[in-house]
Protein backbone atom coordinates (compact mmCIF):
# COMPACT_ATOMS: atom_id res chain seq x y z
CA UNK A 1 0.00 0.00 0.00
CA UNK A 2 1.51 3.39 -0.93
CA UNK A 3 2.04 6.12 1.64
CA UNK A 4 -0.72 8.41 0.35
CA UNK A 5 -3.26 5.61 0.52
CA UNK A 6 -2.17 4.76 4.07
CA UNK A 7 -2.52 8.38 5.16
CA UNK A 8 -5.99 8.62 3.60
CA UNK A 9 -7.15 5.50 5.39
CA UNK A 10 -5.64 6.65 8.66
CA UNK A 11 -7.50 9.96 8.33
CA UNK A 12 -10.77 8.12 7.76
CA UNK A 13 -10.11 5.94 10.80
CA UNK A 14 -9.18 8.90 12.98
CA UNK A 15 -12.36 10.76 12.06
CA UNK A 16 -14.44 7.69 12.80
CA UNK A 17 -12.81 7.25 16.18
CA UNK A 18 -13.83 10.72 17.39
CA UNK A 19 -16.52 10.90 20.05
CA UNK A 20 -20.00 11.00 18.53
CA UNK A 21 -22.14 14.10 18.69
CA UNK A 22 -25.93 14.02 18.34
CA UNK A 23 -27.06 15.46 15.00
CA UNK A 24 -23.54 16.53 13.98
CA UNK A 25 -23.41 19.32 11.44
CA UNK A 26 -22.01 18.15 8.12
CA UNK A 27 -19.25 20.49 7.00
CA UNK A 28 -19.30 21.56 3.37
CA UNK A 29 -16.50 22.88 1.21
CA UNK A 30 -16.42 25.08 -1.89
CA UNK A 31 -15.19 23.09 -4.87
CA UNK A 32 -14.52 24.17 -8.47
CA UNK A 33 -14.10 21.30 -10.92
CA UNK A 34 -11.58 21.38 -13.77
CA UNK A 35 -14.13 22.15 -16.50
CA UNK A 36 -15.57 25.14 -14.63
CA UNK A 37 -12.09 26.40 -13.76
CA UNK A 38 -11.11 26.26 -17.44
CA UNK A 39 -14.35 28.00 -18.44
CA UNK A 40 -13.85 30.88 -15.98
CA UNK A 41 -10.09 31.28 -15.93
CA UNK A 42 -7.90 30.99 -12.86
CA UNK A 43 -8.64 34.35 -11.23
CA UNK A 44 -12.39 34.19 -11.86
CA UNK A 45 -12.55 30.61 -10.58
CA UNK A 46 -10.80 31.72 -7.38
CA UNK A 47 -13.27 34.62 -7.01
CA UNK A 48 -16.26 32.28 -7.41
CA UNK A 49 -14.81 29.80 -4.95
CA UNK A 50 -14.47 32.64 -2.43
CA UNK A 51 -18.12 33.59 -2.99
CA UNK A 52 -19.27 30.01 -2.39
CA UNK A 53 -17.11 29.81 0.74
CA UNK A 54 -18.87 32.90 2.10
CA UNK A 55 -22.27 31.39 1.32
CA UNK A 56 -21.28 28.32 3.37
CA UNK A 57 -19.82 30.16 6.36
CA UNK A 58 -22.57 32.79 6.53
CA UNK A 59 -25.06 29.98 7.00
CA UNK A 60 -23.39 28.61 10.11
CA UNK A 61 -21.05 25.99 8.67
CA UNK A 62 -17.34 25.64 8.20
CA UNK A 63 -15.81 25.67 4.74
CA UNK A 64 -13.85 22.53 5.59
CA UNK A 65 -12.28 20.08 3.16
CA UNK A 66 -14.21 16.84 3.05
CA UNK A 67 -16.45 14.61 0.99
CA UNK A 68 -19.44 16.96 0.83
CA UNK A 69 -18.99 19.98 -1.43
CA UNK A 70 -20.84 22.93 -2.89
CA UNK A 71 -19.87 23.11 -6.54
CA UNK A 72 -20.94 25.52 -9.31
CA UNK A 73 -22.04 25.02 -12.90
CA UNK A 74 -22.22 28.09 -15.13
CA UNK A 75 -24.43 27.69 -18.21
CA UNK A 76 -24.22 30.58 -20.69
CA UNK A 77 -27.69 31.16 -22.18
CA UNK A 78 -26.86 34.19 -24.33
CA UNK A 79 -23.53 35.62 -25.44
CA UNK A 80 -23.29 38.59 -27.79
CA UNK A 81 -21.83 41.99 -28.45
CA UNK A 82 -23.25 45.49 -28.67
CA UNK A 83 -21.56 48.18 -30.76
CA UNK A 84 -21.98 51.50 -28.95
CA UNK A 85 -20.33 53.46 -31.74
CA UNK A 86 -17.24 54.07 -29.64
CA UNK A 87 -16.52 50.57 -28.40
CA UNK A 88 -17.80 47.02 -28.52
CA UNK A 89 -19.38 45.72 -25.32
CA UNK A 90 -19.77 42.01 -24.58
CA UNK A 91 -23.08 40.99 -23.03
CA UNK A 92 -23.51 37.64 -21.29
CA UNK A 93 -26.54 35.99 -19.70
CA UNK A 94 -26.00 32.82 -17.72
CA UNK A 95 -27.55 30.46 -15.20
CA UNK A 96 -25.43 29.70 -12.16
CA UNK A 97 -26.30 26.45 -10.40
CA UNK A 98 -24.84 25.59 -7.01
CA UNK A 99 -25.09 21.90 -6.17
CA UNK A 100 -24.37 20.07 -2.93
CA UNK A 101 -22.95 16.63 -3.58
CA UNK A 102 -20.77 13.86 -2.29
CA UNK A 103 -17.53 14.27 -4.20
CA UNK A 104 -16.58 10.60 -3.82
CA UNK A 105 -19.86 9.13 -5.08
CA UNK A 106 -21.00 12.13 -7.18
CA UNK A 107 -24.44 11.96 -5.53
CA UNK A 108 -26.29 15.31 -5.71
CA UNK A 109 -28.40 16.16 -2.65
CA UNK A 110 -29.62 19.66 -3.52
CA UNK A 111 -29.20 22.40 -6.08
CA UNK A 112 -30.25 25.99 -6.65
CA UNK A 113 -30.08 28.01 -9.88
CA UNK A 114 -30.01 31.80 -10.26
CA UNK A 115 -29.99 33.82 -13.49
CA UNK A 116 -27.30 36.45 -14.00
CA UNK A 117 -26.51 39.08 -16.61
CA UNK A 118 -23.39 41.18 -17.07
CA UNK A 119 -21.47 43.17 -19.64
CA UNK A 120 -17.86 44.14 -20.11
CA UNK A 121 -15.14 45.07 -22.57
CA UNK A 122 -14.02 41.43 -22.86
CA UNK A 123 -15.38 37.96 -22.22
CA UNK A 124 -13.16 37.62 -19.15
CA UNK A 125 -14.46 40.95 -17.82
CA UNK A 126 -18.03 39.70 -18.37
CA UNK A 127 -17.31 36.57 -16.39
CA UNK A 128 -15.84 38.60 -13.54
CA UNK A 129 -18.88 40.88 -13.57
CA UNK A 130 -21.19 37.83 -13.46
CA UNK A 131 -19.35 36.47 -10.43
CA UNK A 132 -19.47 39.86 -8.72
CA UNK A 133 -23.26 39.78 -9.06
CA UNK A 134 -23.58 36.52 -7.11
CA UNK A 135 -25.29 37.54 -3.86
CA UNK A 136 -23.78 35.62 -0.95
CA UNK A 137 -26.81 36.63 1.15
CA UNK A 138 -29.33 35.21 -1.34
CA UNK A 139 -32.05 33.52 0.75
CA UNK A 140 -32.37 30.76 -1.87
CA UNK A 141 -28.79 29.67 -1.30
CA UNK A 142 -29.24 29.98 2.47
CA UNK A 143 -32.28 27.69 2.40
CA UNK A 144 -30.46 25.11 0.27
CA UNK A 145 -27.45 25.02 2.60
CA UNK A 146 -29.60 24.62 5.71
CA UNK A 147 -32.08 22.11 4.30
CA UNK A 148 -29.43 19.88 2.72
CA UNK A 149 -28.20 18.72 6.11
CA UNK A 150 -31.37 16.72 6.68
CA UNK A 151 -31.44 15.58 3.04
CA UNK A 152 -27.98 14.05 3.37
CA UNK A 153 -28.85 12.35 6.67
CA UNK A 154 -32.10 10.96 5.24
CA UNK A 155 -30.34 9.62 2.14
CA UNK A 156 -27.69 7.71 4.08
CA UNK A 157 -30.24 6.47 6.61
CA UNK A 158 -32.16 4.89 3.71
CA UNK A 159 -28.94 3.52 2.20
CA UNK A 160 -27.52 2.05 5.42
CA UNK A 161 -28.71 -1.56 4.83
CA UNK A 162 -27.06 -1.56 1.37
CA UNK A 163 -23.92 0.13 2.69
CA UNK A 164 -23.50 -2.33 5.56
CA UNK A 165 -24.14 -5.29 3.26
CA UNK A 166 -21.53 -4.00 0.82
CA UNK A 167 -18.98 -3.46 3.60
CA UNK A 168 -19.52 -6.93 5.04
CA UNK A 169 -18.98 -8.42 1.58
CA UNK A 170 -15.78 -6.43 1.10
CA UNK A 171 -14.47 -7.49 4.52
CA UNK A 172 -15.30 -11.13 3.80
CA UNK A 173 -13.19 -10.90 0.63
CA UNK A 174 -10.35 -9.21 2.48
CA UNK A 175 -10.80 -5.96 0.54
CA UNK A 176 -10.20 -3.76 3.57
CA UNK A 177 -9.12 -0.60 1.75
CA UNK A 178 -12.35 -0.52 -0.25
CA UNK A 179 -14.32 -1.24 2.93
CA UNK A 180 -12.69 1.76 4.64
CA UNK A 181 -13.48 3.95 1.64
CA UNK A 182 -17.14 2.86 1.74
CA UNK A 183 -17.33 3.62 5.47
CA UNK A 184 -15.71 7.04 5.06
CA UNK A 185 -18.60 8.43 3.00
CA UNK A 186 -21.20 8.00 5.79
CA UNK A 187 -21.74 11.32 7.65
CA UNK A 188 -21.86 11.50 11.42
CA UNK A 189 -25.46 12.68 11.67
CA UNK A 190 -26.85 9.34 10.45
CA UNK A 191 -28.71 7.46 13.19
CA UNK A 192 -26.56 4.33 12.78
CA UNK A 193 -23.25 6.17 12.77
CA UNK A 194 -22.15 4.47 15.99
CA UNK A 195 -22.27 1.14 14.12
CA UNK A 196 -20.26 2.71 11.29
CA UNK A 197 -17.69 4.06 13.75
CA UNK A 198 -17.25 0.62 15.34
CA UNK A 199 -16.84 -0.93 11.90
CA UNK A 200 -14.14 1.59 11.02
CA UNK A 201 -12.12 0.46 14.02
CA UNK A 202 -12.60 -3.22 13.19
CA UNK A 203 -11.75 -2.83 9.50
CA UNK A 204 -8.77 -0.63 10.23
CA UNK A 205 -7.38 -3.22 12.66
CA UNK A 206 -7.82 -5.93 10.03
CA UNK A 207 -6.01 -3.71 7.56
CA UNK A 208 -3.08 -3.34 9.98
CA UNK A 209 -2.99 -7.08 10.58
CA UNK A 210 -2.95 -7.68 6.86
CA UNK A 211 -0.04 -5.27 6.47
Amino acid sequence: MNLLRKLSLFAAFALGALSLRAQTVIDLSAYIDEDTAAQLGESNAAALRNKISKIITRNGMADAAGLFVVTPTLTVTDDGTVDTGMTTVHVVRADLTLSVKNLFENTVFASQTVSLQANGKSEEACMRSLINKVNVNDVRFAKMIKDVQQSIADYYTRQMPKILSKINSLVARGEYEDAMAALAVVPENVDEYETVSDLKVQVYNKLLENE
